[in-house]
């Protein structure tokens, strides 16, 4: 799967997570408040520490959980654009990193489209 076909979900989301913020084992938890993805901040086990666990931002999905993203980017070095398109209606996302190398991607959503480009700017992992 690539970059410019992954969804938002999940799955982006604990990508964006491990590659973007260095959350390095966030999971599923069955019971718990909405059935979403968790991580323990404090890098301690799960098995030990699973009362500490706290929901992963769905920064696939969320506009203000994207904004971590643009953020957690720009403190990289990364300048950002980002445009709306009413016809048809997309979102554009750049990231220009330190080299000055364009970084563009364009999604359905505002989101998508700024997870899509931050993972295109770290490169295959």
């Amino acid at each position: 799967m690539t970059i410019d076909t992954m969804q938002a979900g999940p799955a982006l989301d604990a990508e964006v997570a491990r590659r973007v913020f260095g959350i390095k084992k966030p999971f599923a938890a069955e019971g718990y408040q909405d059935n979403g993805l968790y991580y323990i901040a404090s890098g301690k086990p799960r098995r030990t520490h699973a009362i500490d666990a706290v929901p992963l931002p769905r920064y696939s999905i969320d506009p203000a959980a994207a904004c971590l993203v643009v953020e957690a980017m720009r403190a990289r070095g990364c300048c950002v654009v980002i445009q709306d398109h009413p016809d048809p209606p997309t979102w554009r996302c750049e990231f220009i990193d330190e080299l000055g190398t364009e970084h563009r991607r364009t999604a359905e959503t505002f989101p998508l489209a700024v997870c899509r480009a931050a993972l295109a700017v770290l490169g295959d992992a």
